[in-house]
């Protein structure tokens, strides 16, 4: 199986209810609209299947986001890699959420078609991003916007 190389632009979405190891917080700051990049996952993004996505932020990108959510900018970018790589604008979503933090342990296995259906288990999402079940990331729950 390929392993996710870690990078700033590689992140993921959020839980209507999450788990009892989500961790909130909140941003004061005003934020502009931001971005995600879906290099694996393009495909299943066009198509409305990738509806989550699980990220290994920092503390402050993240606030970032639950920032963009408090201030109610639910509307964002969808591109085909960061920008810097030569990606390009594929579509917009809307979160429908607001982000939070859980341990990968604490992903529902349904999430795996939602995360754009790469693996067929757990562990292999474990092993794919490089995280083991204990580590947190941010999860983002969002729907693809039709333009």
């Amino acid at each position: 199986m390929r392993r996710i190389p870690p990078t700033p632009a590689f992140a993921f979405l959020a839980c209507p209810d999450p788990p009892a190891s989500a961790t909130i917080v909140s941003a004061e700051r005003d934020y502009p609209m931001a971005i995600l990049s879906f290099s694996l996952t393009s495909k299943k993004f066009l198509e409305g299947k990738k509806t989550v996505t699980r990220r290994d932020w920092s503390e402050k990108h993240y606030k970032m986001w639950v920032g963009l959510w408090e201030k109610d900018k639910l509307v964002h970018d969808a591109w085909d890699n960061i920008p810097i790589a030569g990606g390009k604008r594929i579509g917009r979503f809307r979160l429908t959420s607001r982000p939070y933090k859980e341990q990968l342990k604490d992903m529902p296995p349904q999430d795996l078609e939602a995360e754009g259906g790469m693996c067929s288990t757990l562990e292999d999402f474990y092993e794919l991003i490089g995280k083991s079940p204990e580590e947190f990331v941010t999860v983002v729950r969002f729907e693809k916007l039709q333009l």
